[in-house]
């Protein structure tokens, strides 16, 4: 990563980067190709913010403030990011979350990803504290948040078909990062097998996983569950993954969904159970990071996005012109018409 010298404006920025945790702006920043300098924003916008770069893409990193989460708290930094930069169009909402393995269909470990992804009935986040309790006691949803932004859909689809998977890719960033001195090594480095943390309780025993014969991490696409509380309940984690085919619980996702087009990944530093521990919260958001980095990397140029848009605001303004010269009427208007078809051809 290193330091850009930039006249960037407010403007040249349209994709932010979400985070609840100061470990996930940590990591955020440590994969940042390069950092731009600061930038101005409103008198009342309390978000932290870092600027940088990732390939061709200009991204504005911001955060909660420290100790301060759940869905309200999520919107709000959304809704400041907007006020203070209204050129961002699409967010990555990017961390760590708690997985919901349903083996053998969903084998999600420590340290792999979820993005957020559309399934029939529902955009790719479900508010599970947002609905109803039917008779049979399953849950009722009322209500369907937004999908994920198109432009991150083509970038995942591409990622999809790719040979050799992500994964190794993603891991081999990682390690460059740690290796690096990019971020404390001691502490975001992938936990040792022999540390024991990697086991999955079922509601009445526990279940010592499998180890995988790679540290790479799978990436998982579907639907992840959001709410104000954290998922500590193995047995209400198992039933809504029957019920729903969830993948991840996570705390912050449905806040922004709704107040900024978004795709949230997670990474996975626990199972959604009683048993919860801090060991893989570091890199798992690392590795969370990473990916979304990669994804970065599978955008188009924002400059071709840029001209296209322009394009359409002058045949916006072009067309406007037209009307008022339609209405008065003459040769002009005709001349005017010719020159704007040429124009049109020659391109």
């Amino acid at each position: 990563m290193e330091m850009a010298e930039s006249k960037r404006g407010p403007s040249d920025y349209r994709i932010g980067w979400i985070c609840a945790l100061p470990l996930e702006f940590t990591a955020a920043v440590a994969v940042l190709d390069a950092v731009h300098p600061d930038l101005p924003h409103d008198e009342n916008d309390t978000n932290a913010y870092r600027f940088g770069q990732v390939g061709q893409q200009n991204v504005i990193v911001t955060g909660l403030p420290s100790g301060v989460y759940g869905l309200t708290s999520a919107a709000r930094v959304a809704t400041n990011l907007q006020r203070s930069f209204p050129s961002v169009n699409f967010c990555l909402v990017v961390g760590i979350g708690g997985g919901a393995p349903l083996l053998p269909k969903n084998d999600i470990c420590l340290g792999d990803v979820v993005g957020s992804h559309p399934i029939p009935g529902c955009g790719g986040v479900l508010q599970y504290d947002y609905g109803k309790l039917v008779n049979t006691g399953k849950f009722e949803q009322t209500g369907i948040l937004n999908k994920p932004p198109v432009i991150f859909l083509s970038a995942i689809t591409k990622f999809k078909s790719a040979y050799p998977p992500p994964g190794k890719k993603i891991e081999e960033f990682v390690l460059r990062v740690l290796n690096g001195g990019l971020v404390d090594a001691n502490i975001f480095s992938r936990p040792p097998p022999e540390s024991h943390y990697d086991r999955l309780f079922k509601e009445s025993y526990e279940h010592l996983k499998s180890h995988r014969s790679s540290n790479q991490p799978e990436i998982h696409y579907g639907l992840i569950a959001s709410a104000n509380q954290v998922m500590k309940h193995g047995a209400t984690r198992s039933r809504l993954s029957k019920e729903r085919n969830i993948l991840c619980f996570e705390i912050e996702a449905a806040g922004v969904m709704d107040q900024i087009s978004s795709l949230i990944i997670r990474g996975i530093c626990d199972y959604s159970d009683s048993y919860k521990n801090k060991a893989w919260q570091h890199y798992a958001a690392l590795i969370a990071a990473g990916y979304a980095r990669e994804l970065l990397l599978q955008l188009g140029s924002p400059q071709t996005s840029k001209k296209r848009k322009d394009r359409e605001d002058n045949s916006i303004e072009t067309k406007d012109i037209f009307e008022c010269l339609e209405a008065l009427g003459g040769t002009t208007l005709q001349m005017m018409k010719q020159n704007r078809e040429l124009e049109r051809q020659a391109y």
